[in-house]
């Protein structure tokens, strides 16, 4: 239900489930072009962890929100900030920057 956008959990719910496939499958069916881009930039470079971590914070930000990818805005990710915090899990550490830019680097997308 979650992969066909029938349903749109909260960021909470989210958080404490153990979705084992399930992001794979979202980004698959939703945004495929961009996914697989994205998923290609960063998988050849040493930053595994936090590349993958990344794509399940877009993941779960387009799950909820119901919106594309390159149409977040920073109301959203302070939304998705938010929800960490409200739930416990650090927030400080968000995946979306590398702390060795030179190393792990996504530039630009193709739309």
């Amino acid at each position: 239900m979650i992969v066909l956008q029938a349903i749109r959990p909260s960021y909470g719910w989210l958080f404490g489930s153990r979705l084992l496939g399930v992001y794979d499958a979202y980004r698959r069916h939703n945004q495929p072009a961009l996914f697989a881009e994205l998923t290609q930039r960063v998988g050849g470079q040493r930053c595994d962890e936090h590349a993958t971590e990344a794509l399940n914070v877009l993941t779960r930000m387009s799950i909820v929100t119901g919106k594309d990818v390159l149409a977040f805005n920073l109301e959203n990710l302070a939304d998705y900030a938010r929800a960490r915090r409200d739930n416990d899990r650090t927030v400080t550490a968000l995946p979306l920057t590398s702390t060795s830019p030179r190393s792990c680097s996504v530039t630009s997308i193709s739309t």
